[in-house]
């Protein structure tokens, strides 16, 4: 008697299929890269969550710079709204524990956004021109972070 096993779909080669339909590839609102990438397991919600943030605070920057210098009603709406929805995925990143290197990346640009994209400088976050060590280490890991690929 012959036996058949039958195959077994993982996510990967999954979303790898996806990603060659161009149509629903399209329909996707994370790159089937972005996911593809991450192993199961990983921090593929985190990596998610983060291509969210990326798109949501170029928008709210392009908002920004449209409403440039015009303080009326609708452009603070409009801008206020931008915000608002990048701030609500910030805070979604914020409740999420990341395992990996690329969770932790993610989490960096959330704090990114919170600073508009100024580095972190250990004099301003702790007022004193003389931190600790273990701040000094805080600050430290965090700029090595930023260094990695």
């Amino acid at each position: 008697m012959l036996s058949r096993e039958r195959p077994t779909l993982a996510r990967r080669s999954l979303l790898s299929g996806i990603a060659t339909m161009p149509v629903a590839a399209a329909a996707l609102t994370v790159p089937a890269t972005i996911l593809a990438a991450a192993p199961a397991g990983s921090d593929a919600d985190l990596i998610a969550l983060g291509a969210e943030m990326d798109a949501a605070w170029a928008f709210q920057r392009d908002v920004q710079a449209a409403t440039a210098g015009g303080v009326s009603q609708m452009a603070e709406s409009k801008f206020e709204a931008a915000f608002e929805r990048t701030a609500e995925i910030v805070d979604r990143i914020e409740a999420l524990t990341a395992t990996t290197l690329a969770g932790l990346r993610v989490k960096l640009r959330g704090i990114d956004w919170c600073r508009d994209g100024d580095t972190l400088d250990e004099r301003e976050l702790f007022n004193s021109d003389k931190p600790t060590t273990d701040l000094r280490l805080i600050v430290a890991i965090l700029a090595d972070l930023r260094a990695t690929d």
